[in-house]
């Protein structure tokens, strides 16, 4: 109520105000105005009980003496602004004893009516509600929903719909619903269309859209094979701990132990060990496309057939090319093993073709031809491919 009050002679701008200056509640006050009595006269009488707190009023209900109201609005299971009303509306003692009876078996407030659920019976609603971790309400609503006292109840979806989304417990059981029980599961199944798309939401909203930072907290100390996942997190190649993790099992796959062990690795080495998109994979490709271009251009200047080679059966795949660039595979190997130790995984490509050009300034021999070489001169534009064969490409500019 928003309207200025006058009391004792002095207007307020309303009754909060004037409750507030009078030192009176500010509730009682409100029901004094509501009834249209006389204010003036009660105010002394408000002021003396200002800040006390009420007696409480025992009431007889039924034979039974209660301590107050409260008290038994609790045991007789009822609303106690409905016993409030009842008691204040009651002229006699057995007036008050048939409404209070009226009022249980009516169910007003109370609830207070029997009901089973999946076979289970309750005595009242609010012990069914007090046996699921629901209010009195709740199974009264499903009662109305279902139009009958006997319930039946999804106690997992229950429990389900209370978890704290977004938390692991959540997460666990919404990949329960998908199939996704165990980390094999995890491993072996395919997560397309299999009804993972509420657990992938709240992936993306909860946790980063980082799968196996969940998979780390749902299976801890358990190791996580990534890479043998139909189809790997978007993203993971691309971080350098998840890399190294793959590389360290792809160096127990192919029983390497010493760096100088990876100069030997081969782009295939990867596509047979599930690393066909790893970037050392992509790296290595890239340095033999580098290779290739260079050798391709000069067949190209020589006026020779790329198509027909020595080593590689003449096709229709330049044959030729392959040939000139196999004594320089461990060109690449190498730049890409000394790379990957020091460089992000989505630098790797670049650090790598980078390393391949400082490497074509040098003089290396080359096992496969018994001579030594030098890939590149920068101040003569000189390239020298050698043959396993008598030919010999040799432009010198």
């Amino acid at each position: 109520m928003k309207n200025s009050v006058t009391i004792l002679g002095v207007k307020y701008a309303s009754v909060a105000k004037a409750a507030e200056a009078l030192k009176v509640s500010k509730s009682s006050l409100y029901r004094l105005l509501k009834a249209g009595e006389q204010i003036d006269g009660e105010i002394p009488n408000l002021q003396k009980s200002y800040g006390k707190k009420p007696k409480a009023k025992p009431v007889v209900i039924d034979s039974k003496k209660y301590k107050s109201v409260n008290l038994a609005a609790t045991e007789l299971e009822v609303s106690k602004t409905g016993l409030l009303k009842i008691i204040d509306s009651c002229s006699s003692q057995g007036e008050l004893d048939r409404s209070v009876k009226s009022l249980i078996q009516n169910k007003r407030g109370s609830h207070k009516r029997g009901v089973t659920i999946n076979g289970v019976a309750y005595a009242s609603l609010t012990l069914a509600g007090k046996a699921l971790g629901v209010g009195g309400g709740t199974i009264s609503n499903w009662s109305k929903a279902q139009g009958t006292d006997d319930l039946v109840v999804d106690i997992d979806q229950l429990a389900f719909e209370r978890l704290e989304k977004g938390s692991v417990v959540h997460m666990r059981a919404l990949a329960h619903k998908a199939g996704f029980k165990t980390l094999s599961d995890w491993i072996k199944k395919d997560r397309e269309g299999s009804g993972l798309g509420t657990f992938m939401k709240w992936l993306k909203d909860e946790w980063n859209n980082d799968l196996l930072a969940y998979l780390e907290k749902e299976y801890p100390g358990l190791i996580i094979e990534w890479w043998l996942m139909p189809r790997v997190p978007v993203g993971t190649w691309q971080k350098h701990e998840r890399l190294k993790e793959y590389m360290h099992w792809l160096a127990v796959t192919l029983d390497y132990e010493k760096v100088s062990d990876w100069y030997r690795v081969k782009a295939k080495d990867f596509d047979d060990n599930y690393g066909e998109d790893n970037p050392v994979s992509l790296a290595l490709n890239a340095c033999s496309f580098f290779l290739y271009g260079v050798a391709l251009r000069w067949i190209l200047v020589h006026r020779l057939s790329p198509q027909h080679g020595f080593l590689h059966r003449p096709t229709d795949y330049p044959s030729l090319v392959y040939d000139l660039i196999e004594p320089y595979r461990y060109i690449c190997e190498r730049a890409v093993a000394d790379t990957a130790l020091k460089s992000d995984p989505d630098q790797l490509t670049t650090k790598a073709l980078e390393t391949i050009k400082r490497m074509m300034e040098e003089t290396v021999y080359v096992p496969v031809t018994s001579r030594s070489v030098n890939q590149y001169k920068s101040n003569g534009y000189t390239y020298i491919f050698i043959l396993i064969t008598p030919l010999a490409i040799l432009k010198i500019k």
